[in-house]
């Protein structure tokens, strides 16, 4: 398994295949249009490609993108994103000790194979680069995922309208 950033990797190939992990693994699966699919993907996934791509890191197994880690060193001054992600500003109080946060897709066939873990590891050694102390991620308190961040010592847990916090320090 290699992990490289999407710096060493990108192309219109790797966003495409970026976008297949991402729509493979999103819970919305149907949209009204073309439009309204590739808005969706923007919001979650593409504002980091574009704003991010030295904090957005790739999981490749024979030569193939099987996973992606995507994030932000900052989340506090993300200001776009509070315009975009709804649930973004709930936990605002929280960003000053878990600055970081990141967002992560795996293909479902290769989950529970250690492979998130090289990808949250790749982000905490850049994260330790500039000196951050720690990161947060925000999903559904029953989603799938919270089991995995868990066992990767997310720690702090806050849960607010439906959503919850998961903070780890580095």
């Amino acid at each position: 398994m290699d992990i490289k950033t999407y710096q060493q990797c990108a192309s219109a190939k790797v966003v495409t295949e970026i976008q297949n992990i991402f729509f493979e693994t999103s819970t919305k699966t149907d949209f009204k249009n073309p439009e309204e699919k590739l808005t969706f993907f923007e919001k979650y996934c593409g504002y980091y490609l574009k704003h991010h791509p030295n904090f957005f890191f790739l999981a490749l197994h024979e030569n193939k993108i099987v996973g992606y880690l995507c994030g932000a060193v900052n989340s506090a001054s993300e200001t776009e994103l509070y315009t975009i992600l709804s649930h973004y500003g709930l936990f605002e109080d929280q960003y000053l000790k878990y600055p970081a946060h990141l967002h992560m897709n795996l293909t479902a066939k290769l989950q529970g194979q250690g492979i998130g873990t090289l990808l949250v590891e790749a982000f905490v050694n850049k994260l330790k680069e500039t000196k951050v102390k720690g990161m947060h991620i925000i999903t559904a308190p029953k989603a799938r995922n919270v089991g995995f961040y868990q066992k990767n010592n997310f720690a702090y847990q806050l849960e607010r309208d439906g959503k919850l916090f998961m903070g780890k320090m580095i």
